[in-house]
């Protein structure tokens, strides 16, 4: 789970609640190479990302760009035709 830290601990509580082994791995700065970098390190040692939070909606959200430069399966869910407090991706290697 990578994202604000109060969307940290729902988001894991949930899918630790449905049968996931959650891990919060942190909180990034909207910054393209910062957040290319947590994720790269983050799917090392995990099977799937919980992206929550971002910089906007549309052309100026980074996880999008950077999460399709990652390789299959890329965004496997999306919530961004909803709000956007909900988590916004999810990938996985």
């Amino acid at each position: 789970m990578i994202g604000f830290r109060s969307d940290g601990a729902i988001v894991t509580a949930a899918i630790n609640e449905n049968g996931g082994e959650a891990v919060f791995v942190c909180a990034v700065v909207d910054d393209e190479d910062s957040l290319e970098a947590a994720l790269r390190h983050a799917l090392l040692e995990s099977d799937m990302l919980v992206l929550s939070g971002g910089t906007s909606k549309g052309a100026g959200d980074l996880s999008h760009r950077i999460v399709g430069r990652l390789g299959k399966p890329g965004i496997i869910a999306s919530s961004r035709a909803n709000r956007s407090a909900l988590p916004s991706a999810t990938a996985s290697r």
